[in-house]
């Protein structure tokens, strides 16, 4: 196990300073992402009216185009592939995550991305190094969504001890929140992670 892996954890953080309430920020933010040639519509469940799903590298990008000259982000996820030894498989990360709550067309729009995206995509999701409160409510969901599709749902500590434990229901998950202290803002969860993934760990 790398160093860094024992500091990769769902320790709390404030929130990012990754920010698109400013306009002209946002609109400046559009025209860069929409001048990036890697840019791939996903038509199947990015087209919203005048709204545009874009995958990009390690990133999702949901685009408004009501006004050609302005386009705006509405919803942006980046994302990195960490391998972690002790699980035995690449994962991916969402690092950012940003989202206009005001507008209706990123309503699930997250959901959608986590599990017809990311995880259809790696198959293996964990938990970003830091989580804000709004970051462990994004987790609880899915973590409940997860079970409801009978998807494979771990607990798992990467200090030396290399604790891995199949969580099977929401009520034993509530209750593991509880006895290993999942979240919080000490140093010991730094270790501490959540993995949903669509295949059984061994």
């Amino acid at each position: 196990m790398k160093f860094a892996d024992l500091f990769e954890s769902p320790q709390y953080t404030f929130p990012t300073e990754f920010n698109l309430d400013d306009p002209q920020a946002n609109i400046q933010t559009a025209k860069d992402l929409l001048s990036d040639k890697r840019k791939t519509p996903i038509a199947k469940s990015g087209q919203h009216g005048e709204y545009t799903l874009y995958e990009l590298p390690r990133s999702f990008v949901l685009v408004d185009h009501s006004d050609e000259q302005q386009p705006k982000v509405a919803y942006v996820m980046k994302y990195k592939l960490v391998f972690h030894r002790f699980v035995g498989k690449q994962c991916a990360q969402q690092i950012i995550v940003w989202s206009n709550t005001k507008d209706p067309n990123t309503v699930n729009l997250a959901k959608d991305i986590f599990f017809n995206h990311l995880l259809a995509n790696y198959k293996t999701v964990i938990t970003d190094s830091n989580q804000t409160s709004d970051g462990q409510r994004f987790w609880d969901r899915r973590i409940v969504e997860a079970l409801q599709q009978n998807l494979f749902v771990y607990y798992i500590n990467l200090l030396p001890t290399r604790e891995i434990v199949p969580i099977t229901d929401y009520k034993q998950f509530q209750q593991l929140s509880n006895d290993k202290e999942i979240w919080g803002n000490d140093p010991k969860h730094q270790a501490r992670r959540i993995i949903i993934t669509t295949t059984q760990l061994k």
